[in-house]
């Protein structure tokens, strides 16, 4: 996948090149399953990291071993995993309340490159009642609509691509159909960076205990905490101009 590019384009020359859309052809659903390998399973740049300071001593011969055999048969595997996984999940999810999208910039190569994505579904968030009860038995859990994953290229975040899916899911939640007044997004309370992401786009913390999500790692899945945001949707949003 070609992003080192990236560095090269200015954010005001790349952001008009952008097209958020739904998967269309089979080369959109591989690059979209390439990237989100390489947004949350590469671990390459911290090795190349580590070796340009030639400092071999935190990582073991096995260590070494493992990352290169990633490299050459993991990776691979992974994103044939994570293909077939979406593949699966678009045909089952088809006229439900779920989308899956592509940000990709149309002026590289036949079909474009895709440089993040978004999935937008219905989930479930644990909330205190109006009387905000400390007793945990008081929480309600209501199914709302929630960005359970948005992922940029790391070569290419920070230009604003964020933003556009975002938006888009922002704009989905108010469209015919979905008629929603209010967006969520499940956070792993570790990442700050996705933290001051979203309360810099105007989501707010949600109230009660965190939410158990389930979270892909390469081919296996686990349940992890994950902190609640919401964010108030009215028809004057930025995100439906």
């Amino acid at each position: 996948l070609p992003l080192f590019f990236c560095f090269s384009v200015a954010e005001n020359s790349l952001l008009p090149r952008i097209q958020v859309t739904s998967p269309n052809s089979i080369n959109d659903w591989k690059q979209l399953a390439s990237l989100l390998v390489a947004v949350f399973d590469d671990d390459d740049i911290k090795f190349r990291k580590q070796t340009e300071k030639n400092d071999f001593s935190k990582s073991s011969i096995k260590d070494q071993i493992e990352k290169f055999h990633w490299q050459v048969l993991g990776r691979r595997d992974t994103e044939n995993f994570v293909l077939n996984r979406y593949l699966k999940t678009a045909r089952q999810m088809y006229g439900k309340k779920h989308a899956i999208l592509i940000a990709k910039d149309v002026n590289v190569g036949a079909g474009g490159i895709v440089l993040g994505m978004a999935e937008m579904g219905i989930s479930s968030s644990y909330q205190e009642s109006d009387e905000k009860k400390k007793d945990e038995s008081e929480s309600s859990i209501r199914k709302v609509v929630t960005v359970g994953v948005l992922g940029v290229a790391p070569q290419c975040q920070r230009f604003g691509i964020g933003n556009l899916l975002l938006a888009k899911c922002e704009e989905i939640a108010l469209s015919p159909g979905w008629n929603e007044d209010s967006i969520h997004v499940a956070v792993d309370p570790n990442n700050s960076n996705a933290l001051d992401f979203f309360r810099k786009q105007g989501y707010d913390p949600v109230a009660g205990r965190p939410s158990m999500v389930t979270v892909r790692r390469k081919k296996s899945y686990e349940e992890l905490p994950h902190l609640m945001f919401c964010k108030k949707l009215t028809k004057t949003d930025p995100a439906t101009s």
